[in-house]
């Protein structure tokens, strides 16, 4: 079985609650967090790990609507044929 902790969410609409992260290997959370509100991933409100203090503590900070945020552009594909 894995090993977990929980971790505070830290402003946003979310902030004040706790959410049970899974850590890897090396004992860390995952890098983010997604915090659903109407059980759709693209209304979730993005959440980002940031250390508490040096002795070991981790939050999740928000960072904003998953809606919101900025996107990569997506590569052309080099396998499609052309247009």
């Amino acid at each position: 079985m894995a090993s977990t902790m929980q971790i505070p969410l830290v402003d946003g609409p979310a902030a004040g609650t706790t959410v049970t992260a899974e850590l890897d290997r090396n004992g860390r959370p995952a890098l983010t967090h997604h915090h659903r509100v109407s059980g759709e991933l693209h209304d979730a409100e993005v959440y980002e790990l940031q250390t508490a203090d040096g002795a070991g503590r981790w939050i999740y900070r928000w960072r904003g609507p998953a809606g919101a945020l900025p996107t990569l552009p997506t590569p052309p594909n080099p396998t499609a044929p052309p247009a």
